[in-house]
């Protein structure tokens, strides 16, 4: 049986998804499974992939596009390892990670949230990007009472990297990464966050996450900014609906975003979808004034 299943969504990006996985180490109780969501891959590219399957290693080929979300979903569905843990392909592991996550899997813990660094994917010069979510880890590392870091971790933490969630919490309650444009994680981390019955956090940095011009998280466009401001609202409701009202985003910048960058038509369609589902937009600016 498997220890770890390593779940890794890849689109037009070999050399990087190749960096990342040479960053596992070859060990039997690791699972690796990579899914290539419809690239456009030469022939090189494609038997570069091909050549990597082995007994501890899936390589899964869709025919139809399912973004990254749904590239996680058909990985979730060939994981075996006891702990679940997920990778950007353009990202990598640090040589120690499995070596720190070792120290951890035989806990009772759901999830182990990790410390990340931040480097430019091109020269590897260190950069900055989640320093909030750093902060946090350290805190709860050091002190696993500090419930505003446990929070913060659990509700505000988007990413699923830098992190070791346990499969059983994952089956358990069917949790699924949205199939969608942008922010195809959030919901993902979000349920996964508040049904773990207990996390904990371990300061050591497993993981790098990498900047890169074209990335996702590097371009905007109109429909990628409401799916993401759909996934947030989303958020809010459920948050709203669980009594986690001092955890709710703030929707403000979204919507002043809309009217800015696309006009006041654009401006509507978001507060549309607010008012139909009871959301206040304004909520970051009530708060500041009512402090």
């Amino acid at each position: 049986m498997f220890t770890y299943s390593v779940i890794i969504p890849h689109k037009n990006c070999v050399p990087l998804l190749l960096r990342c996985f040479n960053s596992i180490p070859l060990r039997d109780d690791i699972q690796v499974v990579i899914v290539d969501d419809v690239s456009t891959l030469t022939e090189e590219e494609h038997a570069q992939l091909e050549s990597l399957r082995s007994s501890r290693v899936q390589v899964l080929f869709l025919e139809t596009t399912h973004f990254a979300g749904g590239a996680r979903n058909e990985g979730l569905a060939l994981a075996e390892g006891r702990w679940l843990v997920f990778a950007d392909s353009d990202d990598y592991f640090t040589e120690e990670a499995f070596k720190v996550m070792d120290d951890w899997k035989d806990s009772a813990y759901d999830m182990v949230f990790f410390a990340h660094e931040s480097r430019l994917s091109d020269s590897l010069e260190q950069t900055v990007r989640s320093d909030e979510r750093s902060e946090y880890v350290q805190r709860l590392a050091r002190d696993k009472g500090d419930k505003q870091a446990d929070e913060m971790l659990r509700y505000q933490n988007p990413v699923p990297w830098a992190r070791m969630v346990r499969r059983e919490l994952v089956e358990t309650h069917h949790l699924q990464f949205d199939c969608v444009r942008a922010s195809n994680d959030a919901m993902f981390a979000l349920y996964a966050g508040y049904y773990a019955q207990s996390v904990a956090a371990d300061n050591r940095v497993t993981y790098c996450v990498t900047v890169r011009e074209g990335s996702l998280t590097r371009t905007t466009s109109r429909e990628s900014a409401y799916c993401r401001y759909e996934v947030a609202v989303r958020k809010y409701c459920f948050l709203r609906d669980h009594n986690l009202d001092h955890m709710l985003p703030w929707l403000t910048a979204r919507v002043w975003g809309a009217l800015r960058h696309y006009g006041f038509s654009e401006f509507r369609r978001y507060y549309r979808l607010a008012r139909a589902n009871h959301v206040n937009i304004w909520l970051g600016i009530t708060q500041r004034f009512h402090r």
